[in-house]
């Protein structure tokens, strides 16, 4: 079996934790030793904020061949290499949209553009929350996909609309992408969340990460320090839960 390497962290609703997923998984990741390469695929360039980086350049210009991948990147001091974006990279969708109807091939276009990329342990995806071209070339070019997600019933909604996704993703895009689970974040231990969360651990639609992100101010808190949960609150549930998560993840992709 390929091993997965590249992850996109995806769910078509907003708000739901891709961002502070994507940011947390990398830097415990990276706090174990491996080579981590956040790329920022959301023109909110929310991850580029929290690892505090310059903008420029940016996946833009790397997508349209005006700046070696390899120069993009930059290093931060948390251990997590990272390819910023801003709200700049939503013009490429319609560069996308022009090269689909010209006919030329534009799903290899994110892989192309990260041929020369240094043989990192994990490369971990933020993706926007709308679908389109971008997502089509993010989809091209991961091995497989984390959805967070609330414990509601939208949530246990949007696994349905997500398994009908990743079978056409398969069909018409990448026929080997894998969905490593869903993740319930901000969960509640009690309430109508905690039936949701069960409900959703418990279905067989798609697979989900035993693991939860609770519900933690240190979270919000670390986002506005522009530090990972695991520098900025080592005693927290928020970083008690994403190093479980990272545990599990590595459990999954077999490394």
């Amino acid at each position: 079996m390929k091993q997965i390497k590249k992850i996109a962290i995806t769910n078509e609703k907003g708000g739901v934790g891709k961002t502070m997923t994507a940011v947390n998984l990398s830097a415990c990741l990276a706090q174990r030793g491996y080579r981590v390469l956040l790329i920022d695929a959301d023109p909110q360039g929310y991850a580029t904020l929290n690892y505090d980086v310059d903008v420029s350049p940016s996946l833009l210009e790397v997508l349209r061949g005006q700046v070696a991948c390899t120069k993009a990147v930059q290093t931060t001091r948390f251990g997590v290499d990272v390819l910023p974006s801003d709200r700049t990279l939503s013009v490429i969708e319609e560069d996308l949209i022009r090269q689909k109807m010209n006919g030329a091939p534009y799903l290899n276009t994110l892989e192309k553009a990260l041929e020369d990329l240094p043989d990192y342990d994990f490369v971990i995806i933020d993706c926007p929350p709308q679908g389109g071209r971008l997502m089509d070339i993010v989809h091209y070019y991961a091995d497989a996909i984390i959805m967070p997600m609330f414990a509601e019933d939208y949530g246990i909604h949007a696994l349905t609309l997500k398994a009908e996704a990743i079978a056409d993703i398969r069909r018409t895009i990448n026929p080997n992408l894998k969905i490593l689970g869903g993740l319930i974040t901000m969960d509640e231990r009690r309430g109508l969340r905690s039936v949701f969360r069960e409900v959703l651990l418990g279905q067989d639609l798609l697979p989900m990460f035993n693991t939860t992100i609770r519900r933690n101010v240190a979270l919000i808190r670390a986002v506005n320090a522009r530090e990972p949960i695991c520098v900025f609150d080592k005693r927290s549930n928020g970083n008690i839960d994403y190093q479980a998560l990272a545990d599990e993840f590595l459990r999954k992709v077999g490394a």
